[in-house]
């Protein structure tokens, strides 16, 4: 049975100890995961990023909630692209189904929600819907669902050095989602810096020719990934 938008927000208030009043909200992915860690108590809290106010950081959550969907072998179709955006109708069926799925699978007891992620605050004040793209950035190609969302401003253009570079691309963001850097270190610095390329905002590209642009983001990445000097003690 359907619930209603504020029995939804009393839940998810009341489960994660949180302050959201607007289902929008929930679209920075913070609490999608935290509901999922709720259930399986193996969500890695310390990369779902709390605090998110950027699309880069809502993208990361909502990664996270795709792989624990993908590990646990949820057939739920996510749309990370469509939620990130924070329209209301995306997600009230999102949270709609979750809190369906919950009520099958919650294993009971007490959840300890503010010690799961370390006593952090969620910011509810700091999500808003990201600045949606203009008509030129609309007719790009992406190189990941992000990319489609029109969050990654990265042309992939029909060229085969584009095409190969665009690749290269796909394999750098499969990269930093694996990566679980210590928060705060220069390792987790690194990683957010390459985020803020792979799906920087639109008005960054917007004065310079596609391929241009497209060949200088991925001169960027490809330079900072070569600089990186990793201590031989630290895995990933």
């Amino acid at each position: 049975m359907s619930k209603s938008r504020q029995e939804l927000l009393s839940w998810v208030n009341e489960l994660l100890q949180t302050n959201y009043t607007k289902i929008e909200q929930l679209g920075s992915g913070a609490a999608y995961c935290q509901i999922m860690d709720s259930i399986y108590g193996d969500i890695p809290l310390r990369r779902v990023k709390f605090n998110a106010n950027q699309p880069y950081e809502y993208m990361n959550n909502l990664k996270i909630l795709q792989n624990s969907f993908a590990s646990h072998e949820i057939d739920k179709p996510l749309n990370p692209g469509k939620i990130m955006l924070c329209k209301f109708q995306d997600n009230l069926d999102l949270i709609q189904w979750l809190r369906s799925f919950w009520e099958m699978e919650f294993p009971g007891g007490q959840y300890d929600a503010v010690g799961r992620r370390k006593g952090q605050a969620i910011d509810t004040a700091g999500t808003k819907s990201p600045r949606p793209a203009s008509s030129a950035g609309s007719t790009r190609s992406s190189v990941t669902n992000a990319s489609r969302a029109g969050h990654a401003r990265i042309s992939a253009a029909t060229s085969t050095p584009s095409a190969m570079k665009s690749t290269s691309l796909r394999m750098v963001e499969a990269f930093v989602q694996q990566v679980e850097p210590e928060e705060g270190s220069e390792i987790d610095n690194f990683v957010s810096q390459i985020q803020n390329i792979l799906y920087s905002e639109e008005d960054t590209f917007q004065e310079e020719p596609e391929e241009q642009s497209f060949h200088q983001n991925y001169e960027e990445v490809n330079q900072r990934i070569s600089n990186l000097r990793v201590d031989e003690e630290e895995t990933f």
